[in-house]
């Protein structure tokens, strides 16, 4: 499926020398709720990490099933 509405944040920021964790919280919106769910459309929404540690960008946020945030995820709905 092609992509036509790409949009990219990219943070970069400095962690105090004492920090061993983070925690981010996060709002997820989508026009396709309800009318386009578990249909074609998928309005994603990805929290990739990258660090000294991790030196491939990981995905750090999922849904409660473990699953990639998006409108056909248990925040919105399950699609049969």
């Amino acid at each position: 499926m092609a992509i036509h509405d790409y949009t990219e944040l990219r943070l970069e920021l400095t962690a105090p020398i004492n920090a061993g964790s983070f925690s981010i919280d996060f709002n997820f919106f989508s026009m396709e709720y309800p009318a386009y769910a578990c249909r074609g459309y998928n309005d994603t929404f990805l929290v990739m990490l990258t660090s000294a540690k991790y030196k491939t960008p990981t995905e750090i946020a999922f849904d409660t099933s473990g699953g990639r945030i998006n409108v056909n995820n248990s925040f919105f709905i399950a699609c049969n």
